[in-house]
């Protein structure tokens, strides 16, 4: 759900309704509902998320969680662990 809450997070701060964001995108309306009400199977995926991108102006790693791993000291999501 991460992805999905951080993709309306930035369509609703762009000021994009569901139907003007599908446009943008090649997609049904009907599809991001879908996805943003999380009570259907439909997801974004990758393919998805490249185009999220360009039009909400973000950079991938923006819609994945940050969390960080400890392993070895190794340094995970820029901290130091």
């Amino acid at each position: 759900m991460y992805v999905i809450n951080k993709v309306k997070e930035k369509r609703v701060s762009f000021g994009y309704s569901l139907a003007e964001l599908a446009d943008l995108l090649d997609l049904s309306a009907g599809f991001i509902g879908k996805v943003e009400s999380g009570n259907y199977p439909a997801k974004y995926n990758i393919n998805h998320i490249i185009p999220f991108q360009e039009i909400l102006i973000a950079v991938p790693k923006d819609y994945f969680l940050q969390t960080s791993i400890k392993k070895n000291e190794y340094t995970y999501n820029q901290k130091r662990i």
